[in-house]
Order: structure tokens, then sequence, then C-alpha cells
């Protein structure tokens, strides 16, 4: 047998072998970035989700307590994650609303702050514009008479 003949023997017995291999790690690969893929789809579907539900129940339910909201947004995310087959922990969705609650809190005192500038800009604007207005004297022409011949 010459070298080459157990070269083509060596490289036909380890080809298949490296070949599964290789065909083992990128299945391994692509499973590991469609389930980190689907993750991250599923989170961001989940406090979009969570979002809506809290400005839904607060919308909705504004006459119910605090925790009667947080019981009627738990109620209404669960079912809505359940319906599109996101499986996540009570605890994750409670903490995902607490997170809300407070991101729309933040978002109305903001809004709030913001009018109160406004109205000042406006009264401002408006104390400004009465000072500047140039004081405007109206003259009255007198005409003169006609005179007419008779």
């Amino acid at each position: 047998m010459t070298n080459n003949e157990i070269l083509n023997q060596i490289i036909q017995i380890l080809l298949p072998i490296l070949a599964t291999a290789l065909t083992a790690l990128f299945t391994y690969i692509g499973t590991a970035l469609k389930k980190a893929y689907e993750e991250k789809i599923n989170n961001e579907t989940a406090k979009a989700i969570v979002n809506d539900a809290v400005k839904f129940v607060e919308q909705v339910y504004s006459d119910l307590s605090g925790k009667e909201k947080l019981e009627k947004a738990t109620q209404q995310v669960s079912e809505i994650l359940q319906s599109k087959g996101i499986n996540i922990t009570p605890a994750e969705i409670n903490m995902l609303i607490e997170s809300a609650v407070y991101g729309l809190n933040e978002g109305w005192f903001d809004k709030k702050e913001n009018q109160e500038l406004i109205q000042d800009l406006r009264l401002l604007a408006t104390n400004l514009k009465e000072e500047s207005k140039p004081e405007v004297i109206v003259e009255e022409k007198v005409s003169e008479p006609e005179i007419k011949e008779v």
C-alpha cells in the first residue's frame, strides 16, 4: 500500500465523522441562537403587553384601589400571554407591572410639571404683550366746513 492509498482511506474514514461533528455543531449553534432570539422577542412582547394592560386598567378601572388594579392588570396580562404561548412566572408579571406603573407615574408627573411650565410661560407672554403694546392714539380729523355759494 502506498502513502496515497493510506491517506485516501484515512480521509474516507474521517470525512463522514467530520461532517457529522460539523452538522451537530451548527445545529447546536442554530438552536441556541433561535432560543435566544425567541426569548428576546417574548420578553419584548411581554413588556409591551404589560405596558398596554397597565394603561388599560388605569383608564378603565380608575375608580378601583391600587391592589384591585394590580389584580385586574395581572389577570389581563396572564390571559394575553397565555394566548400567545408566552410563559412567565407570576413574580415576573408582578415585577413588569410594577415597573410599568412606575414609568406611567413618572410620565404623568413630568406631564403635569410641563403643563405648569407651559401655563407660566403663557402668562408671562401675555404680560409681556400687554406691557409692550404701543399706545394707540386716535386722532379725530376735523374737516373744514364746506362753504356753499348761494
